[in-house]
């Protein structure tokens, strides 16, 4: 099996928030207007006149940012009209992110929108992690249940994971891919085709899903597994091609695109999460209060339509069920680390 070499894209700049947050948070204009009903007061939360803060570890302009920004202002209504603000921490595989939050104080005045993999890969990714994902932070809900799509430049020949394999067999050349966030799903996926396939793979390194698509798209590099948002919206006007999906049925964004299983790579059907988090030892009542109502606006019509429509599913699960998940996953990942090839940063 030939070995992956990292290589970090020379801008790993920041993209604007373009577009796809505009088009997505079009539809919630009317439920951002329209009071929700108040839950029961909690003691001291939220501070009066003391913004609560999302911290999202990626660029603007990428699908969890645009999630969180969707969700701002609904949830400081829901709060009683607090100002929720989201703050952008990206760079160090989320760890810069992920350090804001461990330290900042215990009040539900700072969250943690991230996906799973601060949680359950960097741990085996990066030496002396500054956190624990187990100890140093509360698990509140999990909001979507994200699933992944191989997307291609335009030219490669190439119209689904098959045919891709044997475009890129006979290709001459090493074929790159983008990296979101090292371990990442973007990346997992990759090194399991790799594994199966025995394919020339090279890794290339970005901050942010807008940056990596943005070079997909002027053939930088040459598949990228991305979003199911930012990826069904590419390759409506054009821009990419989608070869296949993780999951266990296809999507109603996108009937015509058939599973990674159903292409004869069940291995690959891995499926993502972004959830919220506060600082360890949130006191329960806090919590309670914020998953309660993260799940009410999960259940939300304009957001169940926001997500569904970018192929995601809304979750509002407890804070109970959102442990269990991610150590079900650290679990298997613990496993699945020890069969891939996955580079630690230097």
């Amino acid at each position: 099996m030939k070995k992956s070499t990292l290589v970090p894209h020379p801008s790993l700049r920041t993209a604007p928030a373009r577009q796809g947050r505009r088009q997505l948070c079009l539809g919630l204009a009317a439920a951002a207007a329209t009071p929700l009903l108040a839950q029961a007061q909690t003691p001291g939360f939220p501070v009066a006149g003391k913004p609560l803060r999302i911290v999202v570890p990626f660029p603007p302009g990428g699908q969890t940012d645009v999630q969180a920004r969707m969700m701002a202002p609904l949830l400081g209504q829901a709060l009683g009209g607090v100002n929720v603000v989201v703050e952008n921490k990206p760079g160090g595989n989320m760890v810069i992110a992920a350090n804001e939050v461990i330290h900042a104080p215990a009040d539900g005045h700072t969250l943690f929108y991230a996906n799973a993999g601060a949680f359950t890969r960097n741990p085996f990714l990066i030496n002396n992690l500054p956190y624990d994902p187990f100890k140093h932070f509360t698990p509140i809900t999990q909001f979507v249940v994200a699933r992944n799509i191989l997307t291609a430049h335009p030219n490669v020949p190439a119209k689904d994971l098959k045919e891709f394999v044997a475009w890129a067999k006979g290709a001459g050349r090493p074929i790159k891919y983008g990296v979101v966030g090292l371990g990442s799903n973007s990346q997992i996926l990759m090194e399991i085709l790799r594994g199966k396939t025995n394919l020339d793979l090279i890794p290339v390194m970005y901050k942010g899903t807008a940056d990596a698509a943005r070079d997909l798209m002027g053939g930088v590099i040459d598949v990228y597994i991305d979003g199911t948002q930012t990826a069904v919206q590419a390759a409506s006007v054009g821009r990419v091609k989608m070869l296949g999906i993780t999951g266990d049925k296809r999507i109603d964004a996108a009937p015509d695109l058939p599973t990674f299983a159903e292409q004869g790579f069940p291995e690959m059907n891995i499926i993502g999460w972004i959830g919220f988090f506060g600082p360890a030892n949130l006191p329960a009542p806090i919590t309670q209060r914020l998953q309660s109502e993260i799940a009410r606006l999960a259940a939300n019509p304009e957001i169940v339509k926001s997500i569904r429509t970018g192929g995601n599913e809304p979750n509002g699960g407890s804070s109970e069920q959102l442990a269990r998940a991610l150590r079900a996953e650290y679990d298997q990942m613990a496993v699945l680390f020890k069969s891939l090839n996955i580079p630690k940063p230097q």
